[in-house]
């Protein structure tokens, strides 16, 4: 097979996962905790920067069986954290979503910092001791205990495996392309050379196990932190009089990008959004199930100890280093609002940006700092890697790792295989849904076993249904009475959706009733459950493929027999019905964002374009077209006489 078409199609792969669905899991999952933990990353925020900072010290105590200190757990977290992803990646989202994909960044950031407290507490709750006695964790262990038997050794399992190929091996390579990359750009090394270097000081850290690690990113880390952070706020002071503009930009380009960067390049609050969120999660790692395993080595005197601390990285690493990042590019002009297209590769905005104010050093010094980000990345990488080593194949097989994990490290720094890169997004993406599930089960079973809940929330279980009538018929009534109709489909999804909650909750409110408050024993029926619990995922997942399958409403107009069902879908994908869609939509899109044309003309789909699977109304006369004019800054937009 053709290795440039299957880079292609792992990238088409990784691009769908990472800005489909796993990007609103993750920020759910954020809102989530945000929301349980009542604002934790704003209460506690405090107490998790005097506690960071309190502990620092470049030469603490020696790591050993017992774990590590808070503070060497925090270096190693922040090692992995901030990569190659703070510089090429900040450039990426602001060349693909323009300066408002920042203010995203921040936003994911923000309830990312919920999500890694959550994994830093349970990974502190859960770990455990390998053979040899020394203190081991991470998101395996509490994977394992949401989800117990066969489906939680499979699950635990794909984690592990997805991780040691995400960050252990293709990661690295990429880190390690990324360093010798710098280096050869700004001095002329070659690329081997830096491999070979790479390769050496790696194995020496790698073999040293987990008390050199500590040493090496306790000291690293600070040190690094400071020569960036120092080479940024010179930037800003030369570049001080933009600074205003660049937040401005920033605000402004997260809502209406099209204010300042015209509708020629057609990026809109949908892609100032989508790249943003992506790039902010995935330098950050919030969810990602990484940096737990540094994390659950702290030796802490509470779980939540730690958790405090681990908010705290992804704010240094998203507010502070992504967005000193940012504002050097913006108000140095490096990227160019004006004139998206002519905008530098991400890989060389930051050389660039800093070239601007240090001349012909900006490129050693960009080449320097990715050293130091990229090389701590490794260093953090390999250590979650081993964790999971140990958990597969038990202790002896680490230093087989250790040699595979450096012979990646030098062959990323020669190899140019865009493959590679796409792999390594692509893992990073399968290792986050196991996490995510985890993170997402475990409170809930530990709210089902608690007495959180008293009796008295059971006594009245009609109140539930009364609820859910009072308010599915003040939906109904209120459009019924003003408009003399329910009005358009979207609002009867509401009043459904309403009515299947209230539904989960009457069920829930009755059996509990039942039980707890009327003395009915549910005893027999949970002994069913529990002597056929290997045939209820089969029961289950049979309920759901009937369910897809069956019709639940028409939605061709004028044919009763033409239903919204999973094989219907499946036919028009196979038939080219979707992709005849998507080929006329951004045919008019085209138009619209055509720069050149003020006046234009758009047609109407037609019988062979229109989607029968979604309710779809088509564009009409209205004031402005129904906003298409202004939005796209046009002076008349028309519609088309269909043939």
């Amino acid at each position: 097979m053709d290795m440039d078409l299957l880079a292609a199609k792992v990238s088409e792969l990784a691009g769908f996962v990472w800005n489909g669905l796993l990007l609103y899991l993750l920020v759910g999952t954020g809102i989530i905790f945000t929301i349980r933990t009542r604002f934790i990353q704003v209460r506690k925020f405090g107490a998790g920067f005097r506690r960071l900072f309190g502990s620092v010290n470049l030469n603490g105590e020696k790591a050993g069986k017992e774990g590590m200190s808070s503070f060497q757990a925090v270096a190693t977290s922040i090692a992995a954290q901030v990569g190659t992803g703070n510089i090429t990646g900040c450039a990426t989202a602001m060349i693909s979503g323009g300066p408002g994909a920042i203010f995203w960044m921040w936003l994911a950031a923000f309830f990312g910092m919920a999500t890694i407290y959550g994994e830093a507490v349970l990974a502190q709750t859960f770990k455990t001791k390998d053979e040899t006695g020394h203190v081991i964790g991470g998101p395996v262990y509490y994977i394992r205990q949401a989800f117990k038997g066969t489906f939680g050794k499979i699950l635990a399992g794909f984690f592990a495996l997805a991780i040691i190929f995400a960050l252990g091996f293709t990661g690295n390579m990429v880190q390690s392309n990324a360093i010798s990359n710098a280096f050869q750009e700004a001095l002329g090394i070659p690329t081997w050379i830096v491999g070979v270097v790479l390769a050496v000081v790696a194995a020496f850290i790698f073999l040293g196990g987990v008390t050199r690690i500590a040493a090496v990113t306790e000291k690293l880390v600070p040190v690094m932190a400071c020569f960036y952070l120092v080479g940024g706020l010179v930037m800003l002071i030369a570049n001080i009089t933009n600074l205003p503009h660049a937040f401005a930009l920033i605000f402004e380009g997260a809502f209406n990008p099209q204010a300042i960067l015209g509708g020629a390049v057609g990026i809109g609050v949908r892609e100032a959004m989508r790249y943003g969120v992506a790039r902010g999660l995935f330098s950050n790692e919030a969810g990602m199930g990484s940096t737990p395993h540094a994390h659950a080595m702290a030796k802490v005197e509470k779980p939540q100890d730690q958790g405090v601390v681990a908010m705290v990285c992804v704010f240094i690493d998203t507010f502070v280093v992504l967005t000193i990042t940012a504002l050097v590019m913006i108000t140095s002009g490096a990227l160019n609002v004006g004139n998206m297209a002519a905008n530098p590769a991400a890989e060389n905005m930051a050389q660039v940006a800093f070239s601007t104010v240090f001349g012909s050093f900006g490129n050693f010094y960009v080449a320097i700092c990715l050293l130091f980000f990229a090389f701590s990345t490794i260093i953090g990488w390999y250590f979650f890697g081993e964790q999971n080593v140990k958990y597969l194949f038990g202790v002896k097989a680490v230093k087989v790792y250790a040699c595979i994990a450096v012979v990646c490290v030098a062959l990323g720094a020669v190899l140019e295989a865009p493959l590679v890169w796409n792999l390594s997004d692509l893992f990073n993406a399968l290792m986050v849904f196991p996490n995510l599930l985890a993170l997402l089960a475990l409170p809930l079973l530990h709210l089902a076993r608690s007495a959180a809940l008293p009796d008295r929330v059971f006594r009245h279980p009609v109140f539930g249904a009364a609820v859910t009538f009072v308010l599915m018929w003040g939906m109904i009534f209120l459009p019924s009475y003003t408009m003399g109709g329910i009005g358009a489909g979207r609002l009867l999804n509401v009043v459904w959706m309403t009515f299947v909650l209230g539904l989960a909750a009457t069920e829930f409110l009755l059996l509990g009733w039942l039980e707890r408050v009327r003395g009915l024993s549910l005893h027999s029926a949970e002994q069913f459950c529990k002597r056929h619990a290997r045939r209820l995922p089969q029961a289950a997942v049979c309920m759901l493929v009937c369910m897809a399958c069956i019709g639940s409403h028409t939605v061709k107009e004028g044919q009763d027999n033409h239903f919204a069902t999973s094989l219907e879908a499946a036919y028009e994908l196979a038939d080219g019905q979707a992709a005849r869609y998507a080929a006329a939509l951004d045919a008019r899109e085209a138009v619209l964002t055509d720069a050149v044309q003020q006046d234009v003309t758009i047609r109407p789909l037609n019988g062979e374009e229109r989607p029968w699977l979604l309710f779809y109304t088509d564009v009409a006369p209205g004031p402005d077209m129904w906003g298409l004019t202004p939005y796209f800054d046009k002076q008349s937009v028309t519609i088309a006489e269909q043939d």
